[in-house]
């Protein structure tokens, strides 16, 4: 006989998985093959993934997003200090998977409605050139492609300082 909990309707259970917390979700729906089917809503909502020297991070957030980015809401993409030597070239230090992801935000999180991107707090130096070059590569990926209609919220944390730069220029 199955236990109590898997006979209530899926209604039910969505009230159950609604207050929890995401590590409690992620436990209850770990315990059985029923729950996993309807966890995804509840723990796809959120996106995380960092920018790092290894392409790993984001081709694994991409094909988590192919299974589940039409449940996601917020993503959010931090950027870290990288080893690699030309920061200018995106395809040095930006991935194809990440490119990918940002590119084609429409198709892959159709509810997306809060794009957080993160840079790191060390990065003070007005002089730097490696920030900005990540940021004005970044927004030109977001700038030339469509976001879905429903975002409404993006936050970009510890923005780099920006000097003579035609994305960030601003004339009046």
């Amino acid at each position: 006989m199955a236990p109590p909990l898997l006979v209530l309707p899926d209604e039910l259970l969505d009230e159950i998985f609604k207050p929890l917390k995401y590590l409690h979700r992620l436990h209850l729906a770990g315990t059985c093959k029923r729950l996993r089917t309807i966890a995804p809503p509840y723990i796809f909502t959120d996106l995380a993934f960092s920018i790092v020297d290894s392409d790993e991070p984001a081709r694994s957030a991409l094909q988590e997003t192919r299974n589940y980015g039409h449940f996601t809401h917020k993503i959010k993409i931090n950027t870290h200090s990288s080893t690699r030597t030309d920061h200018r070239d995106a395809g040095k230090w930006l991935c194809q998977d990440t490119m990918m992801l940002l590119a084609q935000r429409n198709t892959f999180f159709p509810r997306l409605t809060w794009l957080v991107i993160q840079f790191p707090e060390s990065v003070t130096d007005a002089k730097s050139e490696i920030p900005s070059a990540r940021a004005e590569t970044i927004f030109e990926i977001i700038a030339a492609n469509p976001s879905p209609d429903s975002l409404r919220k993006l936050t970009i944390l510890n923005f780099p300082p920006v000097a003579d730069s035609p994305v960030f220029r601003t004339e009046f």
